[in-house]
């Protein structure tokens, strides 16, 4: 497997669960793969500094300057604009930026990273936040390396769409932060 790879995951609207997938693949990345791997929060919504008070409660956090540490992962909170990609990928295997739902303020970051990872739902009223991202992101270099989750949990199986250039993957519901299922396990292996 390649190491030293940057993954962006993108909301195509709030509250679809990008800070819970790119927490979630990085808890597949390290008890699976075994690699050192940061999660960056790339997005103003502060939940990565919810989820080290919560955690707190619970559990020891190893906190530093820059972010916190939940057992071997490491996470970033959106206050770090001093270390950019290339700082980061040499301490770490796998970098997992959560970008959120407003990615046109991050697309330099975005298009920096190895593998793009949309976050979104094929529902019938979901279906314009699709297309008003494709519109957006036809208008750039090419986007082959773009996977597209549909986290309503259709049975459609492993498409293509948009002519081909963006793989379609549906998702079953995450239903604890640090716990991978195995059919979660079966996409992030496929992410790789």
């Amino acid at each position: 497997m390649i190491r030293n790879r940057t993954f962006a995951v993108i909301g195509l609207y709030r509250g679809v669960g990008t800070t819970l997938f790119a927490i979630n693949f990085a808890c597949y990345l390290e008890k699976y793969h075994k690699a050192k791997v940061a999660v960056v929060e790339l997005n103003d919504s502060g939940d990565f500094r919810k989820l080290a008070e919560n955690l707190q409660q619970y559990t020891y956090i190893k906190q530093s300057l820059t972010g916190f540490q939940v057992g071997k992962l490491d996470f970033y909170s959106s206050s770090l604009k001093v270390c950019k990609h290339n700082c980061l990928i040499e301490k770490y295997d796998f970098v997992v930026y959560d970008i959120g739902s407003k990615f046109v303020r991050y697309m330099e970051e975005i298009m920096g990273c190895n593998q793009k990872v949309i976050l979104g739902n094929s529902q019938a009223w979901r279906i314009c936040e699709y297309e008003k991202f494709l519109s957006y992101v036809r208008q750039i270099e090419s986007y082959r390396t773009w996977e597209y989750i549909d986290m309503a949990m259709s049975n459609k199986g492993i498409h293509f769409v948009d002519n081909g250039k963006i793989k379609l993957k549906s998702m079953e519901l995450i239903r604890q932060t640090f716990e991978v299922s195995d059919r979660a396990a079966k996409i992030y292996q496929s992410l790789l």
